[in-house]
C-alpha cells in the first residue's frame, strides 16, 4: 500500500500552520478591502485578469464551507463566488483584523484549525458604515486542504455589540487609493 493516505504523509508543523492561517485570515480581508474599493490590487488590471485573480481567492475556500453571516443568514461557496458583481460597490471600504486567536481542535492531529477574530469595517454600502464582527473560523489542513497549505471550511460571523464598536477607534483603519 502507497503511504500516500496515511497520517504520516503528511507532515504538519503546529506553528507553520498557525502562522499560515495568520497570514491567511490578513491576506484575505486586504482582498475583501481592495475588491469592493476596486483599488489596491485590483486597481489597474483589466476585466479579465481581474477575474484570474477573484478566481485564485475563491480557490482558497472548501466547496462544502459554510458562512454563517453576521445576520444569521447561511451561505456557501456559491454565494462567495457570487461577489464577483460587487467589484468596486463600495470605493471607500476599509476592513481591520484585531485579536486573532488560533489553534489546532484537539484530537484533529493539526488537521482543523480554528480561532477567532474581531473584523471591523468602514465604508460599506450595505451594512452599517461603521461596523464590527466577531468571527469563529475552521480552516483545514493536510490532504483535505488539496494543493494549498490550509483551506476555509467554516466561517461564522455575528455583530459587535453597539457599545464595543462605539469605543473601537475607526480612525486606524486606512482607506487605500
Amino acid at each position: 500500500m502507497g503511504s500516500s493516505c496515511s497520517p504520516q504523509a503528511y507532515p504538519l508543523n503546529t506553528m507553520e500552520l498557525v502562522e499560515a492561517v495568520e497570514d491567511e485570515i490578513t491576506s484575505l480581508h486586504v482582498f475583501f478591502t481592495d475588491w469592493f474599493s476596486g483599488k489596491g490590487q485590483f486597481k489597474d488590471l483589466d476585466n479579465n485578469e481581474r477575474n484570474e485573480l477573484f478566481d485564485s481567492y475563491m480557490e482558497r475556500f472548501h466547496d462544502n464551507m459554510t458562512y454563517v453571516m453576521p445576520g444569521g443568514t447561511i451561505h456557501g461557496k456559491g454565494s462567495l463566488v457570487g461577489m464577483r458583481d460587487t467589484f468596486g460597490s463600495s470605493p471607500d471600504f476599509c476592513i481591520k483584523v484585531e485579536n486573532l486567536k488560533v489553534a489546532p481542535v484537539p484530537g484533529s492531529g493539526g488537521r482543523v484549525l480554528s480561532g477567532t477574530y474581531c473584523e471591523y469595517q468602514r465604508g460599506a454600502k450595505n451594512s452599517q458604515r461603521e461596523n464590527g464582527r466577531r468571527t469563529t473560523f475552521e480552516m483545514l489542513a493536510g490532504r483535505e486542504a488539496g494543493n494549498r497549505k490550509i483551506i476555509w471550511y467554516r466561517l461564522h460571523e455575528c455583530w459587535l455589540p453597539e457599545e464595543e464598536v462605539k469605543k473601537y477607534d475607526f480612525s486606524k483603519i486606512e482607506s487605500k487609493s
